[in-house]
């Protein structure tokens, strides 16, 4: 049987317990799982001496995950500090001039960010594209973030053969913005990892260490500016006061200005500032 080859780019795979750093953990996890598929994963090299890589950090992975020969940015034409220009400059013509190059040759190459190759590539790429709050909401990410999204927007525009996102709103945005042709387009939904769900777990050990109310509405994510969390606070308080005494509201990974608005509107929420994995789904599961 013959086996697509799929390279991965897994830059971030290890960073905390985002959305979506689990969504591609776990699609990836999936992936593995084909017979005619078959991955591998790399993670940029951030300079000529500095790796930032740990091949243990991978090992729960079925594949393999190096590292590139050449840091990232001696490929990206982003802008560079005086000494990475002048790096490029004088070693140019032993840079990678295609994506194989610099990678290796597959198939596919899969981004789960908004990101392609700045080089010129051979194989298809396909990036996910989960949401455009950058253009949406560009007040609540700084200047240089919304530029930097910007160009590596058009840059996906220009290499993706196909972008998946995450909702028939999100596939209507990039289109509104970009003008493609929505066959570029797929829509693949977030999943639930049912085994996770349903596990057997201590609900009360878990109530007992993040000290969590017997009845509560929750709120679980991040609280930065463009999740509106503030509305959350503004509904709960006017709720009539016989049911915010009976359900708590339960915040996580408040904000200051989160903190603020609740005092304004004069509640006080439980907040919890971090959640373990493992103890997510109980937290979940105990919500009214």
């Amino acid at each position: 049987m013959m086996k697509r080859k799929v390279n991965i780019n897994m830059e971030g795979f290890n960073r905390p317990n985002e959305g979506i750093i689990v969504y591609a953990n776990e699609l990836t996890t999936r992936l593995a799982g084909y017979d005619d598929i078959e991955l591998r994963g790399f993670v940029p090299k951030k300079s000529v001496v500095r790796f930032c890589f740990t091949p243990k950090d991978y090992r729960r992975f079925s594949f393999s995950v190096r590292t590139t020969r050449f840091p990232d940015w001696a490929v990206n034409d982003e802008p560079l500090n005086l000494k990475h220009r002048f790096i490029k400059k004088v070693f140019g013509p032993f840079l990678p001039s295609t994506y194989e190059d610099f990678i290796g040759g597959e198939d596919i190459f899969l981004f789960f960010w908004t990101q392609a190759p700045v080089l010129p590539v051979i194989g298809k790429v396909l990036t996910c594209i989960h949401d455009l709050t950058p253009f949406r909401v560009p007040r609540t990410f700084t200047p240089e973030f919304v530029n930097d999204y910007r160009r590596a927007f058009a840059n996906v525009l220009e290499k993706a053969a196909k972008i998946i996102t995450d909702s028939e709103f999100s596939k209507r945005d990039i289109i509104d913005y970009s003008h493609i042709d929505e066959s570029r387009i797929e829509v693949v939904y977030c999943g639930v990892n049912a085994e996770e769900f349903q596990r057997p777990f201590a609900r009360e050990d878990v109530r007992a260490k993040y000290n969590l109310p017997e009845k509560y509405i929750l709120y679980f994510g991040t609280c930065g500016p463009r999740k509106n969390v503030e509305s959350v606070i503004r509904a709960y308080a006017r709720l009539p006061e016989a049911i915010r005494r009976e359900y708590a509201l339960v915040i996580t990974n408040p904000k200051d200005a989160v903190k603020a608005c609740a005092v304004e509107n004069g509640i006080t929420p439980h907040y919890i500032a971090n959640v373990a994995a493992e103890d997510k789904p109980a937290v979940y599961q105990m919500a009214s």
